[in-house]
């Protein structure tokens, strides 16, 4: 039995609150790091690496963050209620606010400017201070 002391459910207002957060190359020099909470599609990432892969040197080098992969099923339109779960519809990553996505040794900003139009959600492009 639960005294008047202790909790019944666990508050999650602290961990949720806005914070300041600090980010910090940990391979190279440039990186693209998310800003706010969202979910990313797989087509959208792969996008972005190809954009990268094609215009970037290959004597450069890029890292990828691993994300969580949410596989999404969604039934057909006008189907009845039962018979199962639906079909595969597609691959969601899950980014949180400030999570790097890609780091580059590559030293010029434009390039992944570009490819921050590639994806649906807030990025930012910093590059390492020297």
């Amino acid at each position: 039995m639960l005294s008047s002391k202790q909790k019944k459910a666990f508050s999650f207002q602290s961990i949720t609150k806005k914070s300041q957060f600090s980010m910090s190359c940990l391979f190279d020099n440039v990186m693209l790091f998310s800003s706010e909470t969202a979910w990313l599609d797989l087509s959208q990432l792969e996008s972005v690496k190809k954009l990268l892969r094609k215009t970037i040197k290959k004597n450069t080098k890029l890292w990828f963050t691993k994300l969580r992969a949410f596989p999404v099923t969604k039934k057909p339109n006008e189907v009845r209620m039962g018979k199962g779960k639906g079909s595969f519809k597609a691959l969601l990553l899950s980014t949180k606010r400030g999570v790097v996505l890609v780091e580059s040794s590559h030293q010029k900003l434009d390039i992944f400017n570009l490819a921050k139009y590639k994806l649906s959600t807030k990025v930012q492009v910093t590059k390492r201070w020297s």
